[in-house]
């Protein structure tokens, strides 16, 4: 009896020591490839918050055809929260190129307060810019 108490116990070191260099070998992997998701989920963030920008500045252009301006100045206002969330969240594309735009838009938007006229060129390169910023971070 004492002999298979050794025999089992000695399996048990045995098959323990095993186990935990499987872990420790496994270990540095799963780190490698939970840093590598944490960056794909951040890069998924940024997009979405660039393509919301998109769609509200869309919906602000539209609103500005429609001759409602201050609902216009409103998604105005959205799109600048999306590139201010993306800028923060650390989008890697040129912080000039979106600096540029949120300034463009911020003009835009006091173009609206001031009660001025927006031409549809001055829609169409804010538009532009932000269709540029997408395709650099997607």
């Amino acid at each position: 009896m004492k002999k298979i108490r050794t025999v089992v116990a000695l399996g048990v070191v045995f098959g323990t020591g095993y186990y935990f260099d499987e872990i420790r070998q496994i270990l540095p992997t799963i780190g490698r490839n939970g840093v590598a998701e944490h960056v794909r989920d951040g890069e998924r963030e940024i997009r979405k918050e660039f393509l919301d920008a998109k769609s509200r500045f869309l919906d602000g252009r539209a609103k500005i055809l429609d001759g409602n301006y201050e609902k216009a100045r409103a998604e105005l206002e959205e799109t600048l929260r999306h590139l201010k969330t993306a800028k923060r969240r650390g989008a890697e594309t040129s912080q000039e190129l979106l600096n540029g735009l949120m300034a463009r838009i911020t003009r835009l938007q006091q173009s609206l307060t001031d009660g001025k006229k927006i031409t549809a060129d001055r829609l169409r390169e804010a538009q532009d810019t932000l269709d540029e910023l997408l395709d650099r971070d997607g």
